[in-house]
């Protein structure tokens, strides 16, 4: 098997069931923090969490969208309806968390119990078994069949097969092109960013005539939990529909060091944000801040219910050891980040754009592994980015550095 290419967020219900319940804590997290901002009786600011990062952030980005604060810290939408922030009622469930407490809302939500009854099925565990007597997880020996397990578990949006100069879709499997393995193991994995073509701009309010300056930045996690981020920075001013800009030289967005202990196969996603500069406000320092924040939350409870499934004493298996399990926390993770951004985009109303292809991911069985026909570098892929009208197309690919 070569290493192979993933796109979107996983389609696994037990993976999407975890992500709501973290969005729903984020959610109000969120809004807590714009209560606090626009003076809320009975609200408070924690000390640390979700509130505190996104309370920095909304103080900057007010100042470019004050209406868009406002706005969230009364009446927002969120999955098709509309909610009361200020029964801080968590979605869902009937249980209230404190706006007022000294407790961050996650906090809270343990406490109250809101993640008991989730689950994660054998199914969606690749397989994963527990070895009583030697007490340690039992995985499938050969690696390639393990990376197609995990790729059909975790069913991503899109797996793409490697071959020479193409990107084939495979639908609800994994692609199993044959490739022999390398002598020569690869020190970093690097995602390469080469060009975005406007095939939509900015234009139909007034308050974007004018060129698009368009930014770039986001975060990177493997799944030994190597978290990665990708500072912001310019790509350019687009000047008309239709212009397509050569990244030069290609931009290597986030890369992954290959060399750290733990088990193969390994899986790596990358969010990749888009935002018209004059709008941004802080936005992707934001999300990296955000991932930092729930990474530990989800952690801790997709290993709690990976133990709980294969009958392991919860905290007896390192993360790094089980490949299938540091996947699915990548995966909810880029799943909450994904509709945390389109949470924000429809109640802001602002010039960020939204992809439906983030997370992009690669799967590599082995560190010696090369793409098909033993290559360094991927084929190239495409990501779309849009908002409103506005849609921007990204090409990119992957480089495996030895």
């Amino acid at each position: 098997m070569t290493a192979t290419c993933f796109e979107g967020v996983s389609t696994n219900p037990d993976i999407l069931a975890m992500a709501d319940r973290v969005f729903g804590v984020v959610r109000l997290s969120i809004q807590r923090a714009t209560c606090v901002l626009n003076n809320v009786p009975a609200t408070s600011l924690p000390q640390k969490g979700v509130e505190k990062d996104a309370y920095d952030f909304l103080k900057s980005y007010q100042v470019v969208n004050r209406s868009a604060v406002t706005r969230l810290s009364g009446i927002s939408r969120t999955s098709g309806r509309r909610v009361d922030i200020g029964d801080a009622t968590l979605l869902g469930s009937s249980i209230k968390l404190n706006h007022g407490a000294p407790d961050n809302l996650f906090e809270q939500a343990r406490a109250n119990k809101y993640f008991d009854g989730l689950k994660l099925s054998s199914a969606t565990l690749a397989g994963l078994r527990w070895d009583a007597a030697s007490k340690k997880a039992v995985v499938t020996a050969d690696k390639s069949v393990q990376a197609s397990e995990i790729l059909n578990a975790l069913a991503f949006r899109r797996v793409f097969a490697d071959a020479p100069g193409t990107a084939t879709v495979v639908a609800g499997a994994a692609a199993t092109t044959a490739s022999a393995p390398a002598s020569v193991n690869a020190r970093e994995l690097h995602l390469k960013l080469k060009s975005l073509k406007a095939i939509r701009r900015f234009g139909w309010e007034i308050t974007d005539w004018g060129n698009d300056n368009i930014y770039c930045g986001g975060d990177g996690l493997d799944s030994l939990q190597q978290h990665v981020k990708a500072g912001q920075f310019a790509i350019h001013t687009f000047k008309r529909d239709g212009e397509s800009f050569d990244i030069r030289p290609d931009r290597t967005f986030v890369k992954f060091n290959l060399g750290g202990a733990g088990a193969w196969p390994r899986a790596y996603m990358a969010n990749v944000f888009l935002a018209e500069k004059d709008v941004d406000g802080g936005f992707v320092e934001f999300l990296q801040k955000l991932w930092d924040a729930i990474g530990a939350e989800v952690i801790k409870l997709a290993t709690s219910l990976a133990m709980s499934a294969i009958g392991a004493v919860v905290g007896a298996v390192a993360l790094s050891e089980i490949p299938v399990l540091g996947t699915i926390v990548g995966a909810v993770i880029g799943a909450v980040i994904g509709y945390v951004v389109g949470w924000l985009l429809d109640t802001a109303k602002d010039d960020i754009f939204e992809s439906p292809d983030n997370p992009l991911g690669m799967i590599l069985p082995s560190q010696n592994f090369r793409f098909n026909g033993g290559r360094l570098v991927s084929p190239d892929y495409t990501q779309e980015f849009s908002v409103g009208s506005a849609r921007y197309l990204m090409t990119y690919y992957w480089q495996l550095v030895v």
